[in-house]
């Protein structure tokens, strides 16, 4: 019997290597929005490492899309298979989209994305600001408005229609 057939070194490095992003910037973002003293200092390195992770994934998508996955095991029947691609190319769009949302909101506010507290990149066309400003006041409220429990009601949501 034949050992299964494995991914490459450097898939295997880029799958862990944006796992390890992903979740060190959703664990500094709820640190950030939580802690009182170090908002400016987390919020450097969280936009960093989304720079970072809009990198790693467009070369993990390189790498997966030039280069083939290994077999599914026999007993996958092609439904399945189906399913397996969708959901992957569904998860590379997302890793893709958040860090682009991010860069979006942040410019909604009219600031710069501080990489490294040295380099910065601005929002890349000049109606952004003002559509994804609108975006971001009804993203908030979401969470307002589908609440049973929140002592606010809509009227005093910030997007009212």
């Amino acid at each position: 019997m034949s050992a299964p057939a494995r991914y490459p070194l450097r898939t295997r490095i880029l799958h862990w290597l944006t796992a390890v992003l992903i979740f060190s910037t959703l664990l500094i973002g709820f640190v950030m929005v939580n802690s009182i003293g170090s908002y400016a200092s987390l919020r450097t390195i969280h936009m960093t490492l989304g720079v970072l992770i809009l990198a790693v994934v467009v070369l993990r998508a390189a790498n997966r899309f030039t280069h083939r996955a290994p077999r599914l095991p026999d007993t996958v029947g092609w439904i399945e298979h189906k399913l397996v691609i969708g959901s992957e190319l569904m998860l590379y769009a997302l890793m893709l989209a958040q860090p682009l949302v991010g860069w979006a909101m942040v410019s909604a506010t009219g600031k710069p994305v501080v990489i490294l507290a040295q380099c910065s990149f601005r929002a890349s066309h000049p109606l952004m600001p003002t559509c994804f400003s609108r975006c971001a006041k009804r993203i908030r409220c979401w969470p307002i408005r589908w609440s049973s429990s929140s002592p606010l009601t809509s009227a005093r949501c910030c997007c009212t229609r």
